[in-house]
């Protein structure tokens, strides 16, 4: 049970220096947090979200909530239930670490995600490899269909970006543009506006 209360932990983290950056005139950018599949067997995981939010004053459009993909197979109707009082309070939720396992094209049918997250691990062969476009690219069309936003993870080379760019990939993220910063960092970014 102890990364339940880390993953509380941490949303209460970012909440609480979100709502810091909010009272020094910082604009904010959304960030996401990941939440275990452990919280999917209690139906007042979303309340818990929204009520840390809400405490650290936070607007809801700001928070991520993260699950991976391995996580949602067991329990359906808790997971769709939910997403779907995240998503009636205007957080949005997202499939992280899409393609790490055996995905489900269910997973797409069956949850009202708002972003697909593909793993790091289908894009190191997408150069080289043209199963591994085409099915990339299929990937990236369903879910542009399915009004999802796509995030391509753990992008490292300029080939492997004009790659994703090519295939109409929404957003990409990856040591290509940055590597992870401290707080301090990244606050000074969100100053000076250089993202």
């Amino acid at each position: 049970g102890f990364v339940k209360r880390l993953d509380f932990f941490m949303l209460n983290q970012v909440c609480k220096k979100m709502g810091e950056w909010k009272k020094k005139n910082i604009e904010l950018v959304p960030v996401s947090v990941n939440f275990s599949k452990q919280h999917l067997m209690h139906q007042e995981v979303a309340e818990r979200i929204c009520n840390i939010i809400d405490f650290w004053k936070i607007p809801h459009n700001f928070i991520e909530i993260e699950f991976t993909e391995t996580s949602i197979a067991e329990e359906k109707e808790l997971l769709s239930n939910t997403i779907a009082v995240l998503k009636d309070k205007g957080i949005s939720v997202s499939v992280d670490d899409f393609g790490s396992g055996y995905s489900s094209l269910n997973l797409l049918q069956d949850f009202n995600f708002d972003v697909l997250k593909l793993d790091k691990s289908l894009i190191k062969t997408i150069v080289e490899n043209n199963r591994a476009r085409i099915v990339i690219a299929n990937v990236i069309n369903m879910a542009n269909a399915l009004n999802m936003s796509i995030i391509a993870e753990g992008v490292e080379t300029k080939e492997e970006l004009m790659t994703l760019k090519n295939l109409n990939c929404n957003v990409i993220q990856g040591f290509i543009f940055d590597k992870p910063l401290s707080v301090e960092e990244f606050e000074q970014r969100l100053i000076n506006k250089q993202y």
